[in-house]
């Protein structure tokens, strides 16, 4: 559903051929809420629980010129983390009238899954960092979603 790549060059700072990805496959939400009515406007805020399925990876890919050797993914520099989190949602919004029985409404949302930390170069046999020591790379990983909506919403109950 949503990839999030950026680059690490933690582990072959002069190679730049690592790959970090993050992505949501889903997401589901249970939540109770207030709301409060202004006028025409209404404010709300909703929260509780949050589930989804993230994968969290890392690919190294290592070449040798000298031996044409055709590129490959090095598995001891690379990692490859897929697990459903479970989590908590934050949300608000407001909701005001446009015509008839339509509403805007704008609203976001915050997921919390945690942190992880996941390892690459587990043999140490690389620098972790550049003039790092030879050992095992901890990368940290903050799984969290930011969410913001603005829709137009028909509604079909009697509007007081």
């Amino acid at each position: 559903m949503l990839g999030l790549p950026a680059g690490s060059d933690r582990i072959d700072p002069a190679g730049r051929d690592e790959t970090v990805r993050a992505s949501v496959r889903w997401v589901a939400t249970a939540r109770l809420g207030l709301e409060h009515r202004e006028g025409p406007v209404t404010v709300f805020i909703n929260g509780g629980v949050a589930m989804a399925r993230i994968i969290n990876s890392l690919t190294d890919v290592d070449f040798n010129l000298p031996r044409n050797i055709p590129p490959h993914v090095d598995p001891d520099d690379s990692f490859y983390h897929n697990a459903t989190r479970v989590g908590w949602v934050l949300g608000v919004g407001i909701e005001t009238p446009e015509w008839d029985s339509w509403r805007w409404r704008l609203d976001g949302s915050y997921l919390g899954f945690g942190r992880t930390t996941r390892y690459a170069n587990r043999s140490g046999n690389n620098p972790c960092g550049p003039g790092g020591p030879r050992a095992a790379c901890p990368y940290k990983v903050e799984n969290h979603i930011i969410v913001v909506r603005l829709a137009l919403v028909r509604r079909f109950d009697p509007w007081p």
